[in-house]
């Protein structure tokens, strides 16, 4: 997660269900997790900020980050898009989170110019 305070929840509720053995990572999407990663990631579940706002909401601190998405909530949707050919595995599946406005149908067809299937 991008949100120090989004990595400490995560980090107390999985000690809460004695949950210790897991690495947490600050990080912008794939920002930062090294070329190690790259065509070796077989699962990605996203959850997004999708909710449809102005733009400038998407980059101010806060919890609204946590739902900015901005036009369409599609701003980072789109950066991750953009990255799954070079992160997924040549059976990599991606499973996200998206709303009507998003474009879901949309997003299947892009992709599908990539090589993915929806």
């Amino acid at each position: 997660d991008i949100n120090p305070e989004a990595a400490a929840s995560t980090r107390r509720t999985l000690g809460n269900h004695g949950i210790t053995d897991v690495e947490i990572i600050l990080a912008d999407l794939v920002k930062g997790l090294g070329s190690q990663i790259l065509g070796h990631v077989d699962v990605l579940i996203f959850n997004p900020p999708y909710v449809p706002t102005s733009d400038e909401e998407v980059t101010q601190n806060g919890i609204a980050r946590a739902w900015a998405g901005g036009h369409r909530g599609r701003v980072v949707i789109d950066r991750l898009l953009q990255q799954l050919p070079d992160i997924l595995s040549a059976s990599g599946q991606l499973f996200m989170v998206t709303v009507a406005e998003n474009d879901p149908q949309g997003i299947i067809e892009e992709m599908g110019k990539c090589g993915f299937a929806g």
